[in-house]
């Protein structure tokens, strides 16, 4: 009769601890490095793709329910540039934050939307002379899929697919063509207006929607256990036609990822 009393109590007591919990979130801080190749094509400067080996560098945060997914992440890559048409080495620096946030659909898809709030790249190449260096920055929005499937209690495969649907970018060019190309199409050219020839201003930025915006991001993961995380990704941001040819940046990246912090967090009802 104890017996039975103390089992009726524990399993009342187990109960409605589960009836008080709001949701359980599980939450990530990760540090990250890896590495691949990288690739720059502007015909303003050049009518030539340069290419080369790359590093890079990301850090970031996220959260899980059975609900949603949020992450946020800074990420930094450097590429080596050459090319076998011409002498010279140079390099590109391509530096960013962004936000994503997913829904369940069901326990292996999601879909929702990334925002990569600001992203700069800075390209030198000195061989090059007055056209030695450009810096394009931009802001883009884009619809985001993910795919997830756990093969064991220690391995998990992940997949997502970033599509750019619009964008705010604005390239700054060397000493040769020191105004945007917005400016050079639209005829507005105007040493006095320091909006031409500053990298940073915004005035003569482009609105670019899908189409004439090609940004696209995949990346294939493997979750090992609570701590570790082995990526392949490959991306592509181009727009602004010149001479025929987009202004393109890419690279593909191989990489590996150390979370620091994974632990669940516990959300229980007031009382």
């Amino acid at each position: 009769m104890v017996i039975c009393f103390t089992a009726n109590f524990a399993f009342s007591q187990i109960k409605e601890e589960s009836e008080n919990i709001r949701r359980k979130v599980q939450k990530k801080t990760y540090v990250g490095v890896g590495g691949g190749m990288g690739a720059y094509q502007d015909a303003k400067f050049s009518n030539v793709a340069y290419n080369g080996i790359s590093g890079s560098f990301n850090l970031g945060t996220g959260r899980e329910s059975d609900h949603y997914v949020w992450n946020t992440d800074f990420w930094t890559r450097y590429s080596a540039l050459r090319t076998g048409s011409h002498v010279g080495k140079g390099f590109y620096l391509d530096a960013g934050y962004s936000f994503d946030y997913t829904r369940k659909l069901t326990e292996n898809y999601q879909l929702g939307g990334k925002w990569t709030l600001a992203n700069g790249n800075f390209r030198r190449f000195a061989d090059l002379g007055n056209n030695s260096t450009g810096i394009v920055l931009s802001s883009t929005v884009s619809a985001l899929g993910r795919y997830t499937r756990p093969i064991n209690k220690d391995l998990k495969i992940n997949f997502e697919l970033a599509l750019g649907l619009f964008s705010v970018a604005r390239e700054g060019t060397s000493f040769a063509y020191s105004a945007v190309q917005k400016v050079l199409e639209e005829g507005v050219f105007n040493f006095q207006d320091e909006a031409t020839t500053s990298p940073l201003h915004l005035k003569y930025a482009s609105f670019e929607t899908i189409g004439s915006l090609n940004k696209i991001e995949t990346t294939l993961s493997l979750d090992f256990r609570k701590r570790w995380r082995l990526t392949y990704s490959w991306d592509l941001f181009n727009y602004r036609t010149i001479k025929g040819y987009p202004l393109t940046i890419a690279a593909h990246t191989l990489s590996v990822r150390f979370n620091y912090i994974n632990k669940i967090k516990t959300r229980t009802n007031k009382k």
